[in-house]
Formats: structure tokens, sequence, C-alpha cells
């Protein structure tokens, strides 16, 4: 993954064991950052090391995330 384009999960800290947070993608140009919504929302048990895992739709969800950062 380019170091200008990321993923950044729960950054207004609103996500615990029932509450979902936003994944959202972060990118960088000339020192500004630009926040875009995924589209998806997880809780903090299914988000693991950049991926989702333990939801029903993980495979899909990863699929479509991916896409949007590429």
């Amino acid at each position: 993954m380019s170091k200008y384009v990321r993923l950044f999960f729960n950054r207004k800290k609103k996500a615990t064991a029932t509450v979902a947070g936003a994944i959202e993608i972060v990118v960088c140009l000339q020192r500004e950052r630009c926040y875009f919504h995924s589209g998806h929302s997880v809780t903090l048990d299914q988000w693991e090391n950049g991926l989702v895992v333990n939801h029903p739709r993980a495979v899909v969800i990863n699929e479509e995330i991916q896409k949007k950062v590429t």
C-alpha cells in the first residue's frame, strides 16, 4: 500500500464491542490529509491488522475497500 493512501479505523474513537466505527481512507497530498468514508462500519472485534474479520460479509467488504483504495 502506498504511503500516501492508507486505511484508518475508528478515527473519532467511538467504536466499542457493540457500537460500530467507520473505516476511512486517508489520502495525503502536499502535507494535507483528506478523509473519505469507505461506506462500511464495523465494531472493534471485527477489525484486525487493516482487515475486516469475524464479520459475515468480511471477504466482500475487504474486496470493496481494496478497490476503493486502488
